[in-house]
């Protein structure tokens, strides 16, 4: 099988140098004579995959935190697995990538993105802050519920309606100590979501 990377085609490659093929929910690994060497699920394949990168789960987490986006094109481009895609057919398109990969790879339980800023929301971090502050915050958290960290990411998320009636960009900003600060917020928020 092949994967569209940057405009060109090239076939699926595994870590051990191995042809792979995927149809479906299921994975077919060849050997260097096109020789089935063994068949698997996407599951196990996507198991063994993140196993072979990372040799632990603190590895994995830690990794996640500082670059998770590469880890990503990296499954997608060199082991040929589409994340949305297994998670379409799981049925659990509310669930972070971080927790579905953690949660095949490491076999921890799976947590809707809902229920991970709920858990957040009443955390120590959280309290810390004052009232004005937690609405942000708590409004980031419900911003990554719905559509995922990406959305939290990009300064912009504070232009939505629910951000507008705490005084805006500038003012959000401030609460924060300016621009900067409110990044370190997001960056916080990162911290507790992939920990």
């Amino acid at each position: 099988s092949v994967v569209e990377c940057g405009g060109k085609v090239k076939p699926i490659v595994n870590a051990e140098g191995c042809p792979v093929e995927i149809i479906g929910r299921r994975v077919s690994v060849y050997d260097g004579n096109g020789q089935l060497i063994r068949s698997e699920s996407i599951e196990d394949y996507l198991k063994s995959t993140i196993l072979n990168g990372f040799k632990t789960e603190e590895e994995f987490v830690s990794s996640w935190a500082n670059d998770r986006k590469t880890i990503i094109t990296n499954l997608a481009e060199d082991s040929g697995i589409d994340l949305d895609k297994m998670k379409s057919g799981d049925n659990k398109t509310d669930v972070d990538d971080f927790d579905y990969v953690r949660h095949i790879a490491y076999g921890t339980p799976l947590i809707t993105r809902k229920e991970k800023a709920a858990a957040i929301k009443v955390s120590a971090e959280v309290s810390s802050y004052d009232e004005k502050q937690k609405e942000v915050v708590e409004g980031l958290l419900d911003c990554y519920a719905d559509n995922g960290v990406e959305q939290i990411e990009d300064a912009s998320v504070l232009k939505l309606d629910k951000f507008a009636r705490l005084g805006g960009v500038v003012k959000i900003f401030k609460m924060f100590g300016g621009k900067e600060g409110f990044l370190g917020l997001v960056s916080k928020i990162k911290s507790l979501l992939f920990k």
